[in-house]
């Protein structure tokens, strides 16, 4: 089970690594859709490409990172490589495919201020891949010892095949509270919800004196139909009380649900009272100021001022939450 106190919380494309010292691009990684399903004609090669620099036989301490990407086919990665002395070199690799064969196009261009680019004939050079063999290649040398080079090491991608559609991976039964509002009564703000369950189609909230509530759009056993789900709020009726819950969204990828769908609820007697969870409070808000005192800074003094006149109010709060899978034995299997 993953529980939250509170009433609040004092808490194959293109790749790239980016340094300051060179610049790195990359383009048209999309490799194009194919007409087939057959495993073997989806599959295309990416390389992986990386400069780097040091001193052989110097030890690592003489590494340096010169810029790292790759390319697909029709995809471009480039990146520049500057030389101690003040040189500069622009190194691409283009990839594409020829008669079912990878080649990179590899380009090695000096870059001078003012002037245009000019090509280094006996480095660019086109490398057929498809034999999925590692290549390097030696761009510069320095008069230190200090070698400049690129790795390029090609590797098989086999996208995934397309499988049976199943709701199952959608999650949609998990939920997701961002600074969701809980109202009891119509009247009493008792707090706001920062919770993803990640899968977990089991929630509860937790009103000290009032009561501990779990909720799913599952219907559970010893749970009665007690509340709906409508366009991202839950209304929870239990004999005269009513909870709702505003800025709920669902699913693996968030979305607010229009519904209105049934949420099956489990209505407990709260595990603390009100005097319990406030004399709590307060023994909470003393060790605060104790490390406040200390000197630690990373309290908000908003926090703790609303802790403080929560803990004066005769109001219902402060609240707890959490969230937990649906065992399947709590599952309420329906007849035919």
């Amino acid at each position: 089970m993953t529980r939250f106190s509170s009433p609040f919380s004092v808490t194959n494309a293109c790749v790239c690594i980016v340094f300051i010292s060179y610049v790195v691009e990359c383009r048209g990684q999309t490799p194009p859709a194919s007409e087939t399903n057959n495993a073997a004609a989806l599959r295309s090669i990416f390389v992986d490409v990386a400069a780097y620099s040091l001193r052989p036989g110097e030890g690592l301490s003489t590494y340096q990172n010169h810029g790292s990407g790759g390319a697909g086919p029709r995809g471009t990665f480039g990146t520049m490589v500057q030389l101690q002395g003040g040189k500069r070199y622009m190194v691409s690799v283009t990839g594409r495919e020829q008669d079912r064969q990878f080649l990179a196009e590899f380009s090695v261009k000096e870059v001078t201020v003012g002037q245009p680019e000019r090509e280094l004939q006996d480095l660019s050079q086109s490398l057929n891949m498809t034999d999925l063999q590692p290549r390097m290649i030696e761009v510069a040398k320095e008069a230190d010892g200090r070698v400049y080079r690129i790795n390029l090491v090609p590797r098989l991608v086999e996208p995934p095949m397309p499988r049976k559609f199943s709701t199952a991976e959608l999650e949609l039964d998990g939920w997701k509270f961002s600074n969701a509002a809980v109202i009891l009564n119509d009247e009493d703000y008792v707090g706001s919800i920062q919770m993803s369950s990640h899968g977990n189609s089991v929630s509860h909230v937790e009103i000290p004196g009032i009561a501990l509530v779990e909720f799913s759009l599952t219907e559970m056993t010893d749970s009665k139909p007690e509340g709906v789900l409508q366009n991202g709020t839950i209304f929870i009726a239990h004999e005269s009380t009513v909870l709702q819950i505003r800025g709920v969204m669902n699913g693996k990828t968030p979305q607010m649900l229009a519904g209105p769908y049934q949420v099956f609820v489990r209505w407990k007697q709260p595990e603390y009272s009100l005097d319990e969870a406030r004399t709590m409070l307060k023994a909470q808000i003393s060790m605060l100021k104790g490390q406040i005192e200390k000197g630690d800074t990373s309290i908000p003094k908003e926090a703790l001022a609303q802790l403080e006149k929560m803990a004066e109010s005769d109001r219902p709060g402060p609240m707890s939450w959490g969230t937990r899978q649906l065992q399947k034995k709590e599952i309420v299997v329906s007849q035919p």
